[in-house]
């Protein structure tokens, strides 16, 4: 189950700034965003160099594993006790 993002008016903000931006500032930016990225999901190497394309990759992996532990811990919240002692 997904739930749906919705920008905060902050992220909003950022975006209509980010459109008046040259191209070189926009690369900058993204770097910035992709460095972010490394230092935030665990399972990227930091003392590695890796393309953006494994970033982004690192990324959505995590982002499953994140969505399949929310639903892990919703679906035990659920379950009456004395059924999680059959798990």
């Amino acid at each position: 189950r997904l739930v749906p993002f919705v920008p905060s008016e902050a992220v909003t903000k950022r975006l209509a700034i980010s459109r008046c931006k040259s191209p070189i500032e926009e690369l900058s930016d993204m770097n910035d965003c992709y460095s972010k990225l490394k230092e935030l999901v665990p399972s990227i190497p930091q003392n590695k160099s890796v393309s953006q394309m494994e970033i982004l990759q690192h990324v959505i992996d995590y982002i499953f594993d994140l969505q399949i532990a929310l639903e892990n811990e919703t679906d035990t919240q659920n379950t009456p006790d004395m059924f999680m002692s059959m798990k």
